[in-house]
């Protein structure tokens, strides 16, 4: 819905031209009652809460609707290389170019998450270490990324289970500052 929405509301400003252009697919009857409702004050409002709620979230979705080990899978199947943890939530991140628009970040949370991940792995490469506490790219994910007070990694699925230190906490983040 909101795809249709957006191709439509972001090229057409006035609420006649919502309307005269609807989309191929939609049949006027359809459309007709969709702008209607995308028009109206409650609805308007109710995004500006949606967006301004989205932007306080302190987890984003790690891989939207394809399950991680799907697209580990995937890649394995047409590169026969495993992406990091920390390359896929890059790529799950990062809009691809379209309309002479370069690549960007979906959200700035998610920038600042890859950016905490990246930092953290050039620390414990210049660190190295005695490879006892030595962290690999799914441990820096975990610790980043973090779960939930559920006890669960978002986007790993039931199977994966982070560190008790990030469960008892009540942010799953690394602080930045």
């Amino acid at each position: 819905m909101s795809e249709i929405q957006n191709s439509v509301f972001r090229k057409h400003k006035t609420a006649a031209a919502r309307y005269a252009n609807t989309p191929s697919y939609l049949k006027p009857e359809i459309w007709t009652p969709m702008v209607d409702e995308w028009l109206k004050e409650t609805w308007q409002e109710k995004s500006e809460r949606n967006a301004i709620n989205r932007d306080k979230l302190t987890m984003v979705h790690t891989t939207g609707s394809v399950p991680m080990a799907k697209y580990i899978k995937e890649e394995i199947d047409k590169t026969g290389v495993e992406l990091s943890p920390i390359e896929m939530f890059r790529r799950f991140h990062i809009s691809k170019p379209k309309d002479g628009k370069p690549e960007h970040w979906q959200s700035e949370k998610a920038k600042d998450l890859y950016e905490c991940m990246e930092l953290q792995k050039r620390i414990e490469e210049t660190l190295g270490g005695d490879g006892e506490d030595e962290l690999d790219d799914w441990d820096i994910y975990k610790e980043v990324v973090g779960g939930s007070k559920h006890g669960k990694i978002h986007g790993l699925g039931d199977g994966m289970e982070p560190p008790e230190d990030v469960c008892g906490s009540s942010s799953s983040q690394i602080n930045m500052q």
